[in-house]
């Protein structure tokens, strides 16, 4: 854990920290007072700068799709949520209408702008069932937004959003699903500047900090916290997925393989190392609608039925 306090001590905070701190803070009290239980959900991937005054970065492929699927089902659920995630990744509600260009909704007559008929119509079979859902939630300021780019940002702001928590104990859940870097720059090896493109890039690459047994040691001893485990040969899921729970000693490891880890996925929980594996359902009717079940919807549901379990 000394790295970890070394991290923090070595990198200068975010300049938003205390405005993001004071946005936490209150949500987490305004949600606490009314006795609801909290989700900080993490989401999308964090890039590793290689300058200083940054132009160029290293980053992944998360587009955060299962974090924010996953924030809506526990707001459906009953949850508070606070969403931190990548600036550019999927949104909850949003993720709906991301592949649209807004533009291509509307048209123009008459000094007016109006939504086009046939994008209208679209529109609503698209978001019938989502939109309520929306504006209850906006109505209830059930969901907090805090978005991060930089590796940097995403453990700081972790840290701040784990603080505010702390107090509440059992009713808080960490649902750290975000693609956090393996490998980082230290300030101290990275350029000043930009580096130019006439010679050959050389970087110096240090191991990220393992923050999970920080957190679950002293940030938020008390809190349910699930993580998760991409591999990309079978053999070791399982047994790495069980072995993230002994050493971090957390409750459970969403465990998934890159191939099929938007069909199945494996919920690895400390309690007996029990295992339960869940498939993308067959399709279904909702509402006249043909429908499939995000998988989202069965890895939440089983989730807070853990949780209930924990609080008990």
């Amino acid at each position: 854990m000394e790295l970890c306090e070394e991290f923090f001590e070595a990198n200068s905070p975010p300049a938003d920290i205390q405005s993001i701190t004071d946005g936490v803070t209150e949500f987490v009290r305004e949600h606490h007072i009314n006795g609801r239980r909290i989700a900080m959900i993490a989401s999308g991937g964090t890039t590793v700068p290689v300058e200083r005054n940054t132009v160029r970065f290293l980053d992944n492929f998360s587009s955060g799709q299962r974090g924010a699927a996953s924030a809506e089902y526990f707001l459906a659920q009953g949850y508070a949520v606070i969403f931190l995630h990548r600036s550019s990744s999927l949104k909850p509600f949003q993720r709906h209408c991301a592949s649209d260009n807004p533009l291509d909704w509307l048209s123009y007559g008459g000094r007016k702008l109006q939504v086009d008929t046939a994008t209208s119509e679209n529109l609503e079979g698209k978001l019938a069932s989502v939109l309520p859902q929306y504006i209850e939630v906006k109505k209830n300021n059930s969901l907090h937004l805090v978005p991060f780019t930089s590796v940097f940002e995403y453990f700081f702001y972790l840290r701040q959003i784990s603080n505010a928590l702390k107090p509440i104990e059992k009713q808080a859940l960490f649902y750290l699903a975000a693609a956090v870097s393996d490998f980082y720059i230290k300030p101290s090896d990275m350029p000043q500047h930009k580096v130019q493109s006439s010679g050959e890039l050389q970087l110096k690459f240090s191991h990220t900090p393992k923050m999970l047994l920080l957190l679950t040691s002293k940030w938020v001893p008390k809190a349910f916290v699930v993580t998760f485990k991409l591999e990309t040969e079978e053999p070791l899921l399982i047994p790495h997925a069980k072995a993230a729970l002994d050493k971090y000693h957390h409750q459970l490891v969403v465990a998934n393989l890159l191939e099929t880890r938007r069909t199945s996925v494996t919920l690895v929980c400390v309690e007996n190392q029990e295992t339960v594996t869940m498939k993308l359902s067959t399709a279904t009717k909702v509402s006249g609608i043909c429908a499939v079940r995000e998988l989202e919807d069965s890895i939440v549901s089983e989730i807070v039925q853990k949780h209930s379990f924990f609080l008990a």
